[in-house]
């Protein structure tokens, strides 16, 4: 009964001109046409499936979970008629995940007569934290500037992307890996700023991983007369 099965993120699917308007709003769209993205929440993930029951009866469908390695399927909803269902991840934690759906014909038929079948999508992996980041050091160097290093680590994925931010300014400066680019869980970065006015000085830091999920932090410097 089920052709296809598949489990995409909302943001992904919400950009296609057949996405309906539940998944463009599950996606943070402003628009169902296509409109002017505003947000796009990464926790939203679609389940969509292709199903048609060989007698042409009306399907009913239930969806399923489970952890890698776990034994038991959790049921995420039952007496689904649409085609597709929105799961919000931040409902588990981090990790690998199997998606089931059930489609079944008990609608229109007796006990003993109806028919279901199941498909297990591909595994996929859910991943709502943010990097960890710590400054490892903070040195100044002359009487004008500090050369600041730091580490990113993330437990599933890769980190993506680091910049910083110096006394609130709207521009964030992009860091480069201390390795030539950020292509691991594990990375660290060095970078100095020069030609700071005396006093306090507040430096943020944000870093994120390739599922866009982004730490930020600040720390407070002093530069001297």
């Amino acid at each position: 009964m089920i052709a296809s099965l598949e489990v995409i993120a909302a943001a992904d699917e919400a950009r296609k001109p057949t996405a309906p308007p539940k998944v463009k709003m599950a996606a943070g769209m402003s628009g169902f046409g296509g409109g002017e993205e505003v947000s796009l929440p990464k926790f939203n993930w679609v389940v969509k499936w292709s199903a048609q029951d060989p007698n042409g009866d009306p399907l009913t469908f239930e969806v399923f979970y489970r952890e890698l390695a776990a034994k038991r399927w959790i049921r995420i909803a039952k007496d689904v008629a649409e085609s597709f269902l929105i799961w919000d991840t931040r409902t588990v934690p981090d990790g690998r995940y199997e998606l089931r759906v059930l489609a079944k014909d008990s609608k229109t038929n007796p006990p003993g007569t109806d028919l279901s079948s199941a498909r297990v999508a591909d595994l996929m992996m859910v991943d709502n934290t943010p990097p960890s980041v710590t400054v490892d050091s903070l040195e100044p160097t002359g009487k004008k500037a500090v050369r600041i290093s730091i580490s990113c680590t993330d437990t599933l994925s890769r980190i993506a992307d680091a910049s910083y931010n110096l006394d609130s300014d709207e521009k964030w400066m992009q860091l480069a890996a201390d390795d030539g680019i950020f292509d691991s869980p594990s990375e660290t970065a060095t970078f100095t700023i020069d030609d700071l006015d005396p006093g306090e000085h507040r430096i943020a830091l944000k870093v994120a991983d390739d599922r866009n999920n982004v730490r930020y932090m600040s720390r407070l410097i002093t530069i001297g007369n």
